[in-house]
């Protein structure tokens, strides 16, 4: 992800958009994990809670998922509040999203055009964990291609 970031979202060509879509049914901890990544994202440090979650995989229960957010500077009544109601809201919202354009694996990397009116047509979906040529490969390609289609 920080390669495909800085080869393309940092550069302006490509618009990076996350969602959530917890695989409930193979961890028992996902759906308050991405509720907690999602509460720290609106307070501008979702990466910083992603990542911890990433490397703290065996800290997901509540008690370390409070603690993983006191490392980011999130372990407040707001952030509380929000793990307990609206962030999970919105994760399941997200879900819903991600499921209507056929996720069934995480991860999954849709890619696509933004249309008028914020819609996206996805092109491609590449679903698991990959190398790296696999991600750019497709990318440079529909780059290339919407690059071509403009002029």
């Amino acid at each position: 992800m920080p390669q495909i970031t800085q080869r393309y979202v940092d550069t302006g060509e490509v618009l990076l958009v996350f969602w959530n879509h917890p695989l409930e049914a193979h961890h028992p901890f996902a759906l308050s994990a991405a509720a907690a990544a999602t509460c720290a994202g609106r307070r501008g440090r979702f990466w910083q809670m992603h990542d911890a979650l990433f490397r703290n995989q065996d800290r997901l229960d509540p008690p370390g998922l409070l603690s993983l957010a006191a490392t980011v500077g999130l372990d407040d009544p707001p952030f509380r509040e929000c793990l307990a109601g609206a962030g999970v809201a919105a994760v399941r919202s997200e879900s819903s999203e991600a499921a209507r354009f056929g996720v069934r694996e995480d991860p999954a990397l849709l890619i696509g055009r933004l249309l008028s009116g914020g819609r996206i047509e996805v092109q491609e979906q590449i679903a698991g964990v990959r190398p790296l040529n696999v991600y750019t490969d497709v990318i440079d390609r529909l780059v290339a291609q919407g690059k071509r289609n403009r002029r």
